[in-house]
């Protein structure tokens, strides 16, 4: 392939692959994502985005490890853009804190909001959400909530969108852990209304979380039902796979302990076919905590049947458990 035949063929390459992955088929993102750096080989900037991409998706299918390495080769790079640093950065928080190295990822996100703090306001925003979500998982909520409204008052600034319902996120899950639900429900539901289209799971689920913690199960469970329709709808396999873990948690707080099991087991089924190298809990966050602790006390092998079918259920039979 020429330089000039690359360069053709490079954006369509990518831009394929972020539409697979946004609609949940990693394996096809990743194969678009490596073609289109077989394409960039003599761009090198562009190259570094195409990293940061696989990277992106390391980190979505479990691989921590690769995730970390991808990302850290970016950051390493002297030809990456200062924003496409800075996304790096963020993936490399996210990557460290799911492999169970907090103190890393505060350490990294420290050093970089005071390197982005001379650059462009994107990366400043980003920063300050990589430091906010590092900070959280080291238990420094206040410390997570000052980093999440410092990079929401910059983004709020410049009117940015597609930053801020990240940033908004954030602060949503600190307000949730220092008790203000009130906030907390407000931040998560200004995030959910910046995306006009079907949002990451997580802003369902958390969302759905602080409404059921305020007392209103049954409008947790309508929300998360209504999210996993769509991602069925959509055929969005991995947001089905994390909506059913939220769903978990909240059959299990009712005690609903068949459901829940069901719920898990199909997040696994689902995970295991779009190869994410995790199951139902992820380390950076309790997206069916309570359903696993409940099934433990349970210890029932009527339970485990339950998850075994639930495992077995193709995308759309899901929706028979709710």
């Amino acid at each position: 392939m020429s330089a000039d035949d690359g360069e053709a063929k490079l954006l369509p390459l990518h831009n394929r692959g972020l539409v697979a992955v946004k609609r949940g088929d990693l394996k096809a993102g990743e194969r678009w994502f490596r073609d289109a750096k077989v394409a960039a080989a003599h761009k090198s900037e562009f190259a570094c985005v195409l990293d940061l991409r696989l990277a992106e998706v390391a980190l979505a299918q479990g691989r921590s490890g690769d995730a970390i390495e991808g990302a850290t080769a970016v950051l390493a790079s002297e030809e990456a853009r200062a924003v496409t640093r800075a996304m790096a950065a963020e993936t490399l928080v996210a990557a460290l804190i799911d492999s169970g190295e907090v103190a890393a990822s505060v350490d990294l996100a420290e050093r970089f909001v005071v390197e982005a703090a001379t650059q462009d306001p994107f990366s400043r925003i980003l920063g300050g959400t990589a430091l906010a979500h590092a900070r959280l998982a080291a238990g420094d909520v206040l410390g997570a909530e000052e980093a999440a409204l410092d990079a929401d008052a910059l983004a709020s600034r410049m009117s940015e969108v597609d930053y801020r319902r990240s940033v908004l996120h954030v602060l949503g899950l600190a307000r949730q852990r220092r008790g203000d639900l009130v906030g907390a429900a407000g931040a998560l539901t200004d995030a959910l209304s910046l995306i006009p289209s079907f949002a990451p799971p997580q802003f369902y689920g958390d969302l759905a979380a602080v409404e059921r913690e305020a007392g209103d199960a049954a409008g947790a469970w309508r929300r998360l039902c209504e999210a996993l329709r769509t991602a069925v709808a959509i055929g969005n396999g991995p947001a089905a796979a994390t909506l059913c873990c939220y769903l978990a948690d909240t059959a299990a707080s009712r005690g609903d302990l068949a459901a829940a099991a069901s719920l898990l087991g199909a997040a696994e089924g689902l995970r295991s076919k779009a190869g994410i190298e995790r199951g139902p809990v992820r380390a950076r966050g309790d997206e069916a905590e309570a359903a696993l602790a409940h099934l433990d006390e349970a210890e029932s092998s009527e339970m485990e049947r339950y998850r075994e079918e639930g495992r077995s259920l193709g995308l759309e039979a899901i929706l028979s458990v709710i």
